[in-house]
């Protein structure tokens, strides 16, 4: 898949870029700037993106997802301390809570494709909810109230 990272802090940006190529994935990024990820979008779109919510300002991430989401269709998992933020956001496929490990992002990943493509998730990242929103009809994956988790079994 082709990845999009937006994340401000360099050392967990870079260190998601690096863990999600060596699992083979073709990134583009780390964006550090909500400007920055718009630059690189224009170029070259993405499968999928993982998005802070506090960028450069509060909630900079919360706008661009939007953006990516409603004029592309690019599916948007958060990276965010900011759960409650990311849990009432209508757009995002779901959330990786920090600190979340790289092998939790890599998970993620298999999940998102497993959901977006109408497959149950089993098992999965600790760190990860799939949200429950009118895409997931039909998806299988276990609600949870208004959120869809992963299982939280690590493996």
């Amino acid at each position: 898949m082709r990845v999009l990272v937006v994340e401000d802090q360099p050392v967990i940006a870079f260190a998601l870029c690096d863990a999600l190529e060596e699992h083979g994935h073709e990134i583009l990024g780390p964006a550090l700037s909500a400007e920055a990820a718009s630059q690189l979008v224009s170029e070259i779109r993405p499968d999928v993106a993982f998005v802070d919510i506090d960028l450069e300002y509060p909630h900079a991430g919360l706008q661009l997802a939007h953006t990516l989401t409603e004029r592309l269709g690019i599916p948007i998992i958060f990276t965010t301390g900011q759960l409650e933020v990311a849990r009432r956001s209508s757009i995002a496929y779901g959330l990786l809570a920090k600190p979340f490990s790289m092998r939790d992002a890599v998970a993620a990943l298999d999940a998102i494709q497993l959901v977006s493509t109408g497959h149950p998730v089993h098992g999965g990242a600790a760190s990860l909810e799939i949200f429950a929103h009118d895409k997931f009809e039909g998806s299988g994956a276990k609600k949870h109230g208004a959120d869809c988790e992963a299982s939280q079994t690590q493996g």
